[in-house]
Order: structure tokens, then C-alpha cells, then sequence
């Protein structure tokens, strides 16, 4: 929670030019923050009663790749088959490319353990002539029939 403060209130700072209105601003953001943090204690612990099972968290260990290797083996692949190839030039530039990966592995990319489909499915084109649509600025493509 702090250094979310501290990152929050770094990016509100710029645009302030009198000293006293940005102090009056971190008065008030602290406090919105402190009310927002009370709120959440105050219904979380009326509503984890209602939901107690038998499932428990297991948080991984800092540093342990071994212990979730789904995610692991995801963000490997989101590295060696798009951000090895791309230079990233800020956050916005970074979410359209997650974006645009995120369709590609969704839509286009075969998956061994779904027999070489995708996720979300393709239907098999017999007629046609094969025509290559570049993904991700040309990185990866998607061959389909052209009528």
C-alpha cells in the first residue's frame, strides 16, 4: 500500500504548481486511501465466513519458478515468441503488444495439448488460395484460404 502511495503520488505531483495545493492533495488522497483500506477490512472479514472451505492458498515462495509452472511456462513463451523480437518504447506500447499477443495465442497460435488448434477454435478451410496475415507487425502470421 505504501509504495503504491508513493508511485501515485509521484504521478500526481507533475501537473501541481503551488506547493500547498499538492500537500492538500496527498491530505486527501491519504485519507480517501484510508477509508477505501477500512471499507475493504470491514466487508472482507464479513463475507469470508460465508465462503470457508476447504481450499487453501498456497503463495509461492519469492523466486521459485518450479513451484507454478503454468504461469511459468506462459511468460516464457510470451518472452522467447514476442518480447525477445520486439523493442518495447513505454507501458502503452507494451499493453498493445500483450494485447495483440494475447489474440494471437488465443485465435491463431496451435496448441499441442488441444490437437494442434486454438483456443478459441478455428473452422478448416479446404477452397482457396493461401494467403499469409502478418501478426504483431509481422512476427508471427496467420495463413488462411482466400476465396
Amino acid at each position: 500500500m505504501v509504495s503504491f502511495l508513493g508511485l501515485l503520488l509521484h504521478v500526481l505531483a507533475a501537473p501541481f504548481k503551488s506547493q500547498a495545493r499538492l500537500e492538500a492533495e496527498i491530505v486527501f488522497l491519504r485519507h480517501q486511501l484510508n477509508l477505501l483500506r477500512l471499507w475493504l477490512l470491514k466487508n472482507l472479514s464479513r463475507r469470508s465466513t460465508a465462503f470457508q472451505s476447504d481450499i487453501r492458498d498456497r503463495p509461492t515462495a519469492p523466486r521459485s519458478p518450479w513451484q507454478n509452472g503454468y504461469i511459468e511456462r506462459l511468460i516464457g513463451s510470451i518472452r522467447r515468441e514476442c518480447l525477445d523480437h520486439v523493442l518495447v518504447m513505454g507501458e502503452a506500447h507494451l499493453r498493445r503488444i500483450l494485447s495483440a499477443y494475447a489474440d494471437y495465442y488465443n485465435r491463431v497460435r496451435t496448441h499441442l495439448a488441444l490437437d494442434k488448434d486454438a483456443p478459441l477454435g478455428r473452422r478448416a478451410q479446404a477452397i482457396g488460395s493461401l494467403a499469409a496475415i502478418p501478426l504483431l507487425g509481422g512476427l508471427h502470421h496467420e495463413y488462411v484460404r482466400m476465396a
